[in-house]
Order: structure tokens, then sequence, then C-alpha cells
């Protein structure tokens, strides 16, 4: 059976394994995160029927926030990295870029339910304010 790629290009591919890989991770704990807030409020969510509506627009509200948030590092990644000078500062910017992302992400999720509570609606404006 012939190999889909060669070496060459498994070796200028393999920078995208961890970035997918952070994608799905956080594309999980997302979802994850927002089951959990339909379960909390599932009197609410079963009066108006629209739980599956709800998990449908967040997964694409997932999707749309993941991908701008990674198409311009992910973009240049490659470029960046075209020596050995440049590939430790460039991968060290891109982890700490994903840590802050991550780090934002998880807060907000967290802050979440006590929004909720204080203002009966998801995160807005308003918390950013």
């Amino acid at each position: 059976m012939k190999l889909l790629y060669s070496d060459a290009q498994k070796s200028h591919l393999s920078w995208a394994i961890p970035v997918v890989a952070f994608f799905l991770c956080l594309l999980i704990f997302l979802s994850l995160s927002r089951v959990l807030l339909l379960t909390w409020q599932f009197d609410r969510v079963s009066e108006t029927g629209g739980a599956a509506f709800i998990l449908l627009q967040g997964l694409r509200f997932d999707l749309i926030l993941l991908a701008g948030l990674l198409i311009i590092p992910v973009t240049l990644l490659p470029l960046l990295v075209t020596n050995r000078w440049s590939m430790k500062p460039t991968i060290w910017l891109f982890k700490a870029y994903l840590l802050v992302i991550t780090a934002v992400l998880v807060f907000l999720e967290l802050a979440t339910p006590n929004f909720i509570i204080q203002y009966d609606f998801r995160p807005n404006i308003l918390m950013v304010e």
C-alpha cells in the first residue's frame, strides 16, 4: 500500500498535530460546559423545547470562536519557524498564546453560572464592563 505522505511532507505537517489536538480539546471543553449549563437550567430550557437548537448553535459558535482565535497564529507559525534561531522563540510565544486562550476561556466558562444567577442570561458585554 502506498503512503499518502512522504517523510518530508510528514515533517512539514507535524506542527499541525498539537494545534488540532488543542482545538479539539477546547471544543470538547466548551461543549461539555454548555451541556452542564443546559442540564443545570433544564426546567427553563425544556419549556422552550430548544435544547437541540442551543447545542447546535453553541457548537457553531464555538467553532467560529476557536477558528478566529487560531487563524492568525496558525497562519504565521509555519512562516516564522524557518530556521533554528527563530524556532524556539516562536514556539514559546505560540505556547504562551495558547495558554492565555485556555485561561481566558476557562475563566469565562467558570464565571458563567454566577453571571446567569445575577443577570438571568448568558454573559455578554456587561461581563466585560
